[in-house]
């Protein structure tokens, strides 16, 4: 029972994160490559419970091998989050502990204090902890699109703004689908502010543009 009860959170847990093939931030563990409906060993091995992706699943995860053998199959409420299958908007906090929880003290308090955003046709979760993490995406928005499953918008602060980790000096608050994203310990100063209503995405982060989709085929576009 303990185990089944293990593997259920995890499931909800990756219900939560998995997007139309894509997995959501925060996350621990990014190194850069899965910004991308299936591109994370997460979401190819999560792909077998949950699907729910227009792309096909070419290069599955090797430990798909242990779902494929194991009758163990995740509660219908975790495939119903996988599918977004809930009243939305929705906003969820969580808190998660450092990986090494078991040294002296690491359990004292959580480390990582997540917000997750739910709108009809995107995702958005950020963290805020009290330290640095070079593997740790802080922020990842995840937008509907019928084709690619999904389309990712990450960001950094500096000259790249696409770059893994979370540095020295992050602040970052979110409320819901609002987002502030601000490094005082770099040259470039610049925020990052993220607005993402229903059918427009707002970003101040420099002179680019974005194009995605949203699920009335309308266009979404980014702009300074």
């Amino acid at each position: 029972m303990l185990a089944k009860a293990a593997l259920d959170w995890m499931s909800i847990a990756a219900g939560i994160k998995y997007y139309r093939g894509g997995w959501g931030g925060p996350v621990k563990r990014d190194y850069g490559g899965g910004n991308v409906a299936l591109g994370s060993d997460a979401s190819q091995t999560f792909w077998l419970y949950f699907g729910d992706t227009p792309l096909p699943n070419n290069y599955p995860e090797t430990d798909s091998l242990f779902l494929i053998t194991s009758s163990y199959r995740p509660p219908l409420a975790a495939v119903a989050l996988a599918h977004k299958k809930f009243k939305k908007p929705l906003e969820i906090f969580s808190t998660k502990p450092l990986y090494e929880n078991w040294e002296p003290g690491n359990s004292d308090e959580p480390s990582y204090w997540e917000t997750q955003f739910f709108s009809h046709n995107y995702q958005m979760g950020s963290l805020v902890a009290k330290f640095a993490d070079g593997d740790v995406a802080p922020f990842k928005l995840m937008a509907y699109n019928s084709q690619r499953g999904v389309d990712y918008f990450v960001a950094n602060t500096g000259k790249n703004l696409v770059r893994r980790g979370k540095k020295r000096g992050y602040q970052i608050g979110q409320y819901r689908n609002l987002l502030i994203l601000y490094n005082s310990q770099t040259k470039d100063k610049s925020p990052i502010f993220l607005d993402y209503k229903e059918r427009k995405l707002q970003v101040k982060a420099g002179g680019y543009e974005l194009k995605t989709q949203v699920s009335d085929e309308r266009k979404v576009v980014v702009s300074p």
